[in-house]
């Protein structure tokens, strides 16, 4: 399963515009599947170079219009086995989004 790691730092001069920045950019993952691992990190499930390059460039669009926003990806990725300190909860999910089918 291919997946790419996708970081933001908002940093707007208040808590609510920070917000909407936060729901602008989880408006380009709309569609994909990701979960949620830190504060903003998300771990997104793609299925190509292609489409890590189309949510590469929703979120820099996002970025780029708005102001006050950083963004890293990761490369694309395949399989793999993250490890650290998560509750329970999320393993199943980040599992879900990494790890090969069938």
């Amino acid at each position: 399963m291919a997946h790419v790691l996708v970081a933001w730092e908002v940093s707007a001069d208040s808590a609510e515009r920070n917000a909407e920045l936060r729901a602008a950019l989880k408006g380009a993952l709309k569609g994909r599947s990701w979960v949620r691992v830190l504060t903003d990190v998300h771990v997104v499930k793609v299925s190509s170079v292609e489409a890590r390059a189309t949510l590469k460039d929703a979120l820099l669009e996002v970025a780029k219009a708005e102001g006050d926003i950083h963004i890293i990806v990761t490369p694309l990725m395949v399989g793999g086995s993250y490890s650290g300190w998560l509750p329970k909860r999320l393993w199943p999910k980040v599992r879900e989004r990494t790890q090969e089918d069938g």
